[in-house]
């Protein structure tokens, strides 16, 4: 499998992985999103989940190889038992697994995105790592009770030149570019000369950081055959200054990503 096709996997997995990261901030402010139906949020999760989990499992594996493992394997079976039998439509024979409450579904979830990770890593990129974090863009700013108005603030006070125009623009060495958000614009755009730009937004904590870093890499390495990763720090390995930087940038450490430590 080509490598961009590798990170268009990656994409679903990803994706996959951060439902588990939104549903282990739900068990951990439950008190706090008690207005909301939980009992829905989860159940719409938890088919974003099986979806994307079966596009992995699809895009991954040959229809023989797929139908082998359903066979044969506990975990892929239950995959695709609840992708095909309660998300994808609900059929009225469905018996979903039991489980004994948070604790027991996110192990589940976790077990089930590192499996999916390890049977198909033919065909994803082998920079992945999964990274669980208990965090959702969306709740958090509610937990915390973080307006648009406030979120502007908060961006203006940590970067002083955030939404400031250039100063010399006819200066600037860099060409205008268009913002790409995401790899099925550049699908649906297919054929299109414009140059595309991928913004990196930090976030409002460390955990929002790392989820956009990782989406960003996605969308990045999928433009530009790049093979960057961003990572959290546990898992980034001790290096020598004078190494090759672990991005893969070709760099040594000391000229590259040291000043990230």
């Amino acid at each position: 499998m080509i490598e961009k096709a590798k990170w268009e996997v990656a994409k679903y997995l990803i994706d996959a992985k951060k439902v588990v990261d939104c549903l282990w901030y739900i068990s951990k402010n439950v008190g706090e999103l008690k207005n909301l139906n939980l009992r829905k949020k989860t159940q719409e999760k938890l088919r974003e989940f099986y979806i994307n989990c079966r596009t992995v499992i699809d895009k991954s594996l040959a229809p023989q190889d797929r139908k082998n493992l359903k066979g044969n394997d506990p975990i892929i079976k239950a995959i695709l038992y609840e992708a095909d039998k309660n998300q994808a439509h609900k059929d009225t024979a469905y018996q979903g697994a039991q489980m004994q409450g948070w604790g027991e579904l996110l192990a589940t979830l976790k077990e089930q995105v590192r499996h999916l990770r390890k049977t198909c890593e033919a065909a994803l990129p082998k920079e992945i790592t999964i990274d669980f974090v208990p965090h959702d863009k969306e709740l958090f700013r509610v937990v915390n009770q973080i307006t648009p108005d406030i979120e502007e603030e908060i961006k203006k006070a940590r970067h002083p030149h955030y939404n400031q125009p250039d100063p010399d623009p006819a200066n600037n060495p860099y060409p205008a570019v268009r913002v790409l958000h995401d790899i099925e614009q550049l699908k649906e755009e297919k054929g299109s000369n414009e140059q595309y730009g991928v913004i990196l937004e930090v976030g409002l904590n460390a955990h929002e950081y790392m989820q956009n870093g990782q989406d960003w890499s996605i969308t990045s390495n999928y433009y530009m055959g790049s093979k960057v990763w961003l990572r959290t720090k546990e898992d980034i390995p001790r290096m020598g200054r004078n190494e090759s930087c672990y991005c893969m940038s070709g760099k040594k450490y000391k000229d590259c990503c040291i000043d990230l430590e």
